[in-house]
């Protein structure tokens, strides 16, 4: 049996699928943890009873999702926009369907309001304003029940990722837009005493500032798939590891 200071990090053909399992290599090579390379079709029986609820995986979405299944743990995701944030998020976010939606377009596509729709699983399309019958054309192969979230379109000047660990903000980093509009640190720190009560050990906050000027919550993102966007290694692999460790021991 492998000790604890074992942790897993999934290849594609011998090489990282990006910088972000780099990183998470990289990190956990950094805080001692003997890290061993996996493909996916290496996740045999024998393998998950290497996996320890003290040896961190990182796979990506899909495989980490597996390797938890084929460990027995029902691990309830949670939610892109937690409801106990709502109040930060500054413009209405439903769910439906594809098929839903596309009802409704079909209807009247002149007056159907411009939303923001991205899947509620994560990684079946890139979310994107729905303008013309063209945005459509890409997601034709989804089936009707694809669960998705509609969101009014809403633009931002500069958008930042503020990672957050044991309720601590460790840093934000830039992403996209201007970065020199900053984002308000008063109301970040009120998301995440807000959230504290449901929130995991480790995540990110996106928050961007919108063309009203206000502090606008994007989205929440668990460790368990996160974006590094320059975060270092170190920091990068703490927040990863820790987030393993809580989700096995709440089983």
């Amino acid at each position: 049996m492998m000790n604890n200071m074992y942790a897993f990090v999934k290849t594609t053909k011998g090489n990282f699928p990006n910088v972000n399992f780099y990183l998470a290599w990289k990190g956990l090579t950094e805080m001692n943890y003997d890290v061993i390379k996996f493909e996916e079709e290496d996740l045999t029986e024998e393998f998950i009873r290497n996996v320890g609820d003290l040896t961190p995986v990182y796979a990506g979405v899909t495989v980490f999702d597996k390797v938890l299944k084929l460990k027995g743990i029902d691990y309830k995701k949670i939610d892109t926009y937690p409801t106990i944030l709502h109040s930060f998020l500054n413009r209405n976010i439903t769910k439906s369907t594809i098929g839903e939606f596309r009802k409704v377009w079909e209807k009247n596509e002149d007056n159907v309001p411009r939303l923001f729709m991205k899947p509620v699983e994560q990684k079946k399309f890139n979310g994107h304003v729905m303008k013309s019958i063209l945005d459509w054309m890409p997601l034709v192969h989804l089936p009707d029940n694809t669960e998705v979230y509609l969101a009014d379109e809403l633009h931002f000047i500069s958008e930042f990722r503020v990672y957050i660990q044991d309720q601590e903000i460790i840093t934000a980093k830039h992403y996209a837009g201007e970065w020199d509009k900053m984002i308000n640190q008063d109301i970040v720190k009120e998301a995440i005493r807000t959230f504290a009560p449901e929130a995991p050990c480790a995540y990110a906050l996106d928050f961007g500032v919108d063309t009203n000027g206000q502090t606008t919550l994007i989205e929440f993102n668990d460790a368990t798939s996160l974006g590094s966007y320059g975060l270092d290694s170190i920091h990068y692999a703490e927040m990863l590891a820790s987030r393993w460790v809580e989700i096995c021991n709440n089983r």
